[in-house]
């Protein structure tokens, strides 16, 4: 399970994720497929929901843009095994909410 030291204490930030962010994240198919063999959908529902949070801190452009890289290769990774598992459905609908937030801000 990926949640052991899953957040910096009195942060509340993701250890995890922030270690994540600060790698390369490139469109191979390297690092999707490690992701799709190694990590349930429960587990990648709850990293998208955590990057999710990144992007309401808004740090760095350069933070969002490795967030959302990370978002798309995290949905890539495990999206028709999303579609049936219904414990998932929650938090991938929150994150496609943000992002289609965001995206709708950026164009207008």
């Amino acid at each position: 399970m990926i949640d052991v030291h899953f957040f910096r204490p009195g942060t509340g930030k993701s250890c995890l994720l922030l270690a994540l962010l600060e790698k390369p994240v490139n469109s191979s198919g390297g690092l999707r497929r490690a992701i799709s063999q190694n990590l349930t959908e429960f587990e990648v529902a709850t990293l998208i929901e955590r990057l999710i949070f990144f992007i309401y801190e808004k740090e760095s452009e350069q933070t969002l843009d490795k967030v959302l890289n990370l978002l798309r290769v995290l949905i890539d990774s495990h999206s028709l095994r999303f579609i049936w598992d219904e414990q998932c459905h929650e938090k991938l609908q929150k994150a496609a909410s943000v992002v289609t937030d965001l995206v709708s801000a950026f164009f207008s």
